[in-house]
């Protein structure tokens, strides 16, 4: 009797330690392949990929906001530097994880996803509210790849408004142009504005 008990109870703590899950309920900020069909998502500071065709969500590597490129060989994902809670390093791996590259050399403020990818793949952008010591605004932040390491690049802040915007709205509409609704209203926005820099 007593064998039996221990043997469900380390059953237990094996399911519950499992690198894989069935259920996606808790899972935010999913980004599909459209390449290949792979799905990534997050889940407590960590990204998860379920496989073309697999029933079952495997654990991948730590981050959030995970973004696949057009291309469908990598994604971008952000990475928490973990001293002040929002502020993050912009990363890409490929689809198993691995060949991680920083793709900037600066950190940035990001609380949560969607993010989303330009169409020609040379920049991505999202949405952060600020603290209100900082203005209590919501911006629209966009980061643009730089060819080289040696020229680092701040996200830049190209809307900034204090009335409701709707995040999971954010869409590229064109190269340069994003859309997103503010209270209500879509609005178009000039990504390659000069905007400010992001700050808290």
């Amino acid at each position: 009797m007593r064998s039996g008990c221990l043997g469900t109870l380390l059953a237990l703590i094996l399911f519950s330690a499992s690198p894989t899950l069935q259920d996606s309920k808790e899972f935010r900020n999913h980004s599909n392949n459209l390449v290949t069909g792979a799905q990534l998502a997050e889940q407590q500071e960590w990204i998860w990929i379920r496989d073309p065709g697999a029933s079952a969500w495997r654990k991948l590597i730590p981050g959030r906001c995970p973004q696949w490129q057009s291309d469908g060989k990598r994604f971008y994902y952000f990475l928490d530097v973990g001293y002040d809670g929002s502020r993050a390093q912009l990363w890409s791996a490929d689809a198993e994880g691995e060949a991680r590259l920083r793709m900037t050399e600066s950190d940035y403020f990001i609380k949560d996803g969607p993010v989303v990818v330009s169409p020609n793949g040379s920049s991505l952008a999202f949405v952060y509210h600020t603290s209100r010591a900082s203005g209590d605004f919501t911006d629209v932040v966009v980061i643009e790849f730089r060819p080289s390491p040696l020229r680092p690049t701040d996200g830049r802040v190209v809307l900034r408004t204090r009335s409701p915007v709707d995040a999971r709205t954010l869409t590229w509409t064109a190269v340069g142009r994003l859309s997103v609704k503010v209270n209500g209203s879509v609005v178009s926005i000039d990504a390659t504005a000069k905007g400010i820099p992001q700050d808290a």
